[in-house]
């Protein structure tokens, strides 16, 4: 009987197999690790861009244009963490960094950072994009623009030179120079009599619809889309600036063109849109300010003083005791150059580049940042100082 010498073996061979499935299980189990990883890290990642798209957003649609003209050239404005919340839950946060690189044009920064997950928080993004403001342009550097002619009568006065209201100290550039009392097409009259003045020169050049419906970047279509009020055909409006029972300025009333005498007054900074659908006649005492645009005649009385732009697409007439307007005042009298505008009594039309700027960049649906065509941003993420 021959003896066997293979003491053992299933033993060994069963350790073999035993070790063999261990590395496999093994690497199975840091195979699925690292893809739940990986998994995550993606998670965080995107979540940490659509974080800094969502603060590049709030950034071009929220940023009002006054904080935009008060970034100095070549400066930038880095502003405090945004929490983003969903559910309840903080995702994380974006902070957003804003560099002016021409007088119209702005770099926005937007980094996005999660901060929920614990151990995988701190995923980061960056997004950048190069926005211009778009507002409408009002300032005709005259006291009164029109396409017919201009009958200056009474004790009224047409001044062109530049003039900031004394109540906005410190609100106001230095007044510009080289400005017109009136400008207007050629071959048409501007005449006055009695007492009634005309400071400044008398400037003609051929005008077109576009120099009463354009407005810069804007139509007017554009900007009577953006009002604030309207007014029916007809309407014989009497400002007077209002509050809420909690102090608050009411927006919602149609007859609260602001306040621009009181800088303590709530509706100080308000400057509503004003259309009219057609004929529109102002007949109070008081002030107010923002932009009026009319679709038919204007008619100014009672001694009201406005601060900012008139534009209206028919003729203008202030009668009576006259009305003041502090900025500009655009008449197209329906583009005939037969249209005969007046003002009589005691009436000013002062133009104040002041007046225009405050109008128009204090209302925020007019002067906003649009970014530039062609991408709607990009991903610097790889740049340390974002």
């Amino acid at each position: 009987m021959i003896r066997s010498n293979r003491e053992g073996f299933a033993l060994a061979v069963t350790i073999m197999a035993m070790l063999v499935v261990g590395a496999i299980v093994t690497g199975g189990f840091y195979a699925a690790s690292q893809e739940g990883d990986t998994t995550r890290s993606a998670t965080m990642s995107d979540e940490a861009l659509y974080i800094a798209e969502a603060g590049l957003n709030a950034a071009l649609g929220g940023t009002v244009a006054t904080t935009l003209r008060g970034i100095a050239a070549n400066d930038d404005s880095v502003f405090a963490p945004v929490d983003v919340t969903q559910g309840g839950t903080t995702l994380g946060n974006y902070q957003i960094r804003i560099s002016r690189v021409a007088d119209a044009l702005f770099y926005f920064s937007s980094r996005g950072v999660v901060t929920r997950g614990g151990q995988y928080a701190g995923a980061a993004h960056t997004l950048a994009t190069v926005a211009r403001l778009r507002s409408a342009n009002f300032d005709t550097q005259t006291a009164i623009q029109v396409f017919g002619s201009l009958s200056v009568g009474g004790n009224s006065d047409v001044d062109g030179y530049d003039e900031s209201p004394a109540s906005w100290s410190g609100e106001c550039a230095a007044p510009r120079n080289g400005t017109s009392a009136v400008v207007t097409n050629y071959g048409t009259s501007v005449t006055s009599s009695g007492n009634s003045q005309i400071d400044g020169p008398i400037t003609r050049r051929p005008l077109n619809g576009n120099d009463f419906t354009v407005f810069g970047d804007m139509t007017w279509a554009e900007v009577v889309a953006l009002a604030n009020i309207i007014y029916p055909d007809g309407f014989v409006a009497h400002p007077s600036p209002s509050l809420t029972s909690g102090g608050a300025c009411r927006t919602s009333d149609i007859e609260n063109w602001g306040a621009p005498l009181d800088n303590s007054h709530a509706c100080f900074d308000y400057f509503p849109i004003i259309y009219a659908r057609g004929d529109l006649k102002i007949n109070a005492a008081g002030s107010g300010q923002g932009i009026i645009l009319v679709e038919g005649d204007l008619e100014l009385s009672g001694g009201y003083t406005f601060y900012g732009v008139v534009v209206t697409l028919g003729e203008l007439k202030v009668t009576g005791s006259g009305g003041h307007v502090n900025g500009t005042t655009i008449a197209y009298g329906g583009g005939d150059l037969t249209s005969i505008n007046t003002t009589r009594g005691s009436s000013l039309l002062q133009y104040s580049s002041c007046a225009i700027e405050r109008a128009t960049m204090n209302n925020n649906a007019l002067a906003r940042a649009i970014p530039i065509p062609h991408r709607s941003w990009l991903d610097v993420s790889a740049i340390q100082n974002w």
